[in-house]
């Protein structure tokens, strides 16, 4: 993972999951069950259709530089699930020298990396560290983005309160080769270090107020993918981003309202 580090420092570059509902009616009488089953796929359709027109009608404050859904908190399954990958795969069939501390670094100079670029206006600037697909994506969506918005996207590796891997999968191509992609999830406060700084200045740490600063706290995915081949492996690249705020993530989930 020091490659990854390197790379960018060189360059100056909830387990909430989405559960959608659906109602099945069935009666016992057969003669009732043809209506029942056209009423079943009306109310199917009627779902979808007011799904679709709520994601149409949410308005972020920061839109998503990529279509997926968003997560926020730990995965006590997935994290699990998470070390023993590790463990019992990665390290010892793969990549021994893998070190998720070393790779959490890396993956915070990354995000500082990118988002930096982005908000000064520099798309090209991060080419060369995304997917050509994500990439693609990526250029579709920020092209929408307004001068503010941009600038809410910079995140400087001293904002990100903590950072830990949400999802670690492992995909089998042939004996000889694999695929590994890590998606982190950072919480940050953009400026957060020069907000402590200012209030010990000011000598008012005591009544230091976070709850007004949480209001700009925000939440960011970034999907590391590298490819593993025999003798040799690729440098660790991003597949996935999203940079949201907390509020429209609670939103999301009906556990926020304005």
């Amino acid at each position: 993972m020091y490659s990854l580090s390197h790379r960018f420092c060189k360059l100056s570059k909830f387990g909430l999951n989405c559960v959608k509902n659906s109602a099945y009616y069935s009666h016992k009488t057969h003669k009732l069950w043809p209506q029942a089953m056209i009423d079943c796929r009306s109310m199917r359709q009627l779902s979808t259709d007011n799904e679709k027109s709520n994601e149409e009608s949410f308005v972020y404050e920061i839109p998503p530089l990529m279509r997926f859904t968003p997560k926020g908190m730990p995965n006590v399954l997935y994290a699990l699930k998470n070390r023993l990958i590790v463990y019992l795969y990665l390290k010892p069939f793969l990549d021994k020298d893998f070190d998720l501390k070393s790779f959490l670094l890396g993956a915070k100079q990354a995000l500082s990396s990118i988002s930096s670029n982005l908000a000064n206006d520099n798309i090209h600037g991060i080419q060369d560290m995304l997917t050509e697909e994500a990439y693609e994506e990526v250029s579709k969506n920020f092209r929408e983005y307004s001068s503010q918005q941009k600038r809410l996207l910079k995140v400087d590796t001293e904002d990100v309160l903590f950072c830990f891997p949400y999802n670690i999968q492992i995909e089998r191509q042939s004996s000889d080769a694999a695929v590994v992609r890590i998606l982190v999830v950072f919480d940050c406060i953009p400026g957060f270090q020069d907000i402590i700084h200012n209030e010990m200045a000011n000598k008012n740490l005591r009544l230091f107020d976070i709850n007004k600063y949480l209001e700009n706290k925000i939440c960011c995915n970034y999907e590391f993918i590298r490819h593993y081949m025999k003798g040799r492996q690729s440098e660790w690249i991003v597949s996935k981003l999203l940079h949201i705020k907390d509020r429209d993530l609670l939103r999301m989930y009906g556990l926020f309202r304005k």
